[in-house]
């Protein structure tokens, strides 16, 4: 048994909108919450998602603590979200890097799980 799905809408074969679509058809799986995971953010995606039988979406580049959220709603319900409740972020993350017009160190460290060392190395890569 699954507590939520977490769906992305651009698959190969078959988008997401389609396969939540089955997979709430099959039995057992109805009442299973599915959360959209999408890049295309704008226009009427969050409509098609609950269209298809969605109720959460989660955006892309994922924001953990956003993810971590909606994930938390699904299976606990909104009601059971302790008052407060946040991942934290340390500012001696960013002592390590220049300041450099346009680069948000502090939502690049967040995105790579406060993994300073990934988003250094990634950086490189970048560049």
């Amino acid at each position: 048994p699954y507590d939520v799905v977490l769906m992305d809408i651009n698959m190969p074969e078959m988008d997401g909108y389609a396969a939540t679509r089955h997979l709430k058809a099959v039995e057992g799986w109805h009442d299973v919450p599915v959360a959209a995971m999408t890049a295309e953010a704008f226009g009427d995606v969050e409509a098609l998602c609950l269209q298809a039988g969605m109720v959460g979406m989660v955006a892309k580049p994922i924001d953990p603590e956003e993810l971590f959220g909606v994930i938390y709603r699904l299976v606990f319900g909104e009601e059971n979200i302790p008052a407060g409740a946040q991942i934290t972020e340390s500012d001696s993350d960013v002592v390590d890097f220049p300041s450099i017009e346009g680069l948000d160190v502090k939502a690049g460290i967040k995105r790579m799980g406060q993994r300073t060392d990934l988003y250094k190395r990634l950086l490189r890569g970048f560049c």
